[in-house]
This record gives structure tokens, C-alpha cells and sequence, in this order.
């Protein structure tokens, strides 16, 4: 079975987050999409493969990194095949970041890893 380490999953949403000067957002209610009028991509969407986006997870993932969509275009994007309870924790905490303290990031990026064990790379 495919997998990835927290770790990796970490590595790959943090360097995505690294890229963006601003938060992803629906430009008419200032809500985080995962594909955000503004052209960009959120902590999670950043990590979802084109061919496997769907508009549809706007709709049904709303608030939730858990939900079967969101999660389907996840996997199929990182070519594995589960995420375990270390995956789903490291995404909804560097999605959180993302919504709620994007201008402080890298600071608050740090603390998470330290908080769940993971390495922060500067």
C-alpha cells in the first residue's frame, strides 16, 4: 500500500504555502477555496493535481480537509493510496494556517511543527 510520511505531506503543503502572497479566496465573500478566484491554490489545494481538481469540492469540502472529495483528489494527486490520522492532522493544521493566520505563516508554520514533531526547514 502507497503512503506518505507526515513528513513528506508536511514538506510538500509548506513549500506550496511558501509560493503564495495571498490567502485563496472566494473573491465576492472573502471564504478560502481550495481554488480561489484570485488565481491561487490553498494549503490543499495547493498539493491537488489539475486532472483531479473538481469544482465540486468547493461545495462538499467546505470546512472540511476530511471529506471524501477532497481527500479522493488528495490521494489520486500524490499517487498513494490511504491517509492515516498523521496526514489528516498535518493538513487540517497547515490549512488552518492558511485561513486564519496567513500573514503570519512561516512563524505559525514552525510552531505546528514543532507541536506535532515534525522538522521545520526554513
Amino acid at each position: 500500500m502507497r503512503t506518505i510520511s507526515n513528513q513528506d505531506l508536511f514538506d510538500k503543503i509548506v513549500a506550496h504555502l511558501r509560493t503564495m502572497t495571498e490567502r485563496s479566496v472566494d473573491s465576492q465573500t472573502g471564504e478560502c477555496k481550495y481554488r480561489g478566484d484570485n488565481g491561487n491554490r490553498c494549503a490543499i489545494g495547493g498539493i491537488i493535481k489539475d486532472e483531479f481538481y473538481t469544482p465540486d469540492i468547493e461545495v462538499i469540502g467546505k470546512n472540511s480537509v476530511t471529506c471524501i472529495g477532497v481527500m479522493e483528489a488528495v490521494k489520486k494527486s500524490l499517487d498513494i493510496d490511504e491517509l492515516d490520522d498523521g496526514n489528516f492532522s498535518v493538513m487540517r493544521g497547515l490549512q488552518d494556517i492558511h485561513d486564519n493566520q496567513f500573514s503570519n505563516r512561516e512563524a505559525e508554520v514552525k510552531t505546528f511543527a514543532a507541536h506535532i514533531g515534525l522538522e521545520y526547514k526554513p
